[in-house]
């Protein structure tokens, strides 16, 4: 089963959050849906904002909110174009910098994590773009 959907805010919460004296809850994701003991599932498509998770048998496609990594690929060439711009470097270090983003998710996604979710579609780029039209 996959599923794909999208993250108003993520906050990834490992095993030692249990030994934390109080977590409060902000009051405006009260009403968010929390799914414990998350697992990163290693697939080619990941990348630093949308990655795959099992959780409770099922496995799901999360991107994150607000999150914006660089592209690891070329694929996309216009799109590389516009980060490098937008971070103001060379076009060629956008997939470097992508990777590296990549990394960084699997290591902050080692241990079992808690997602939250309001349950949004976000299909990337390519639907906006096509929404607009």
């Amino acid at each position: 089963m996959s599923k794909t959907f999208a993250l108003l805010a993520v906050f990834l919460l490992t095993d030692f959050v249990s030994t934390a004296k109080l977590v409060e809850i902000p009051e405006h994701t009260k009403n968010w849906q929390a799914f414990m003991g998350c697992e990163f599932v290693p697939q080619l498509y990941n990348d630093g904002d949308s990655f795959a998770v099992k959780v409770n048998g099922g496995e799901f496609v999360l991107r994150l909110a607000f999150v914006d990594a660089p592209e690891s690929d070329t694929r996309f060439p216009e799109r590389n174009a516009e980060q490098a711009e937008h971070f103001h470097v060379v076009v060629a270090i956008i997939p470097e910098w992508g990777k590296l983003a990549g990394v960084k998710i699997v290591e902050l996604l080692a241990k079992p994590f808690t997602v939250h979710t309001r349950w949004a579609t976000a299909q990337g780029r390519v639907a906006s773009r096509a929404s607009t039209r």
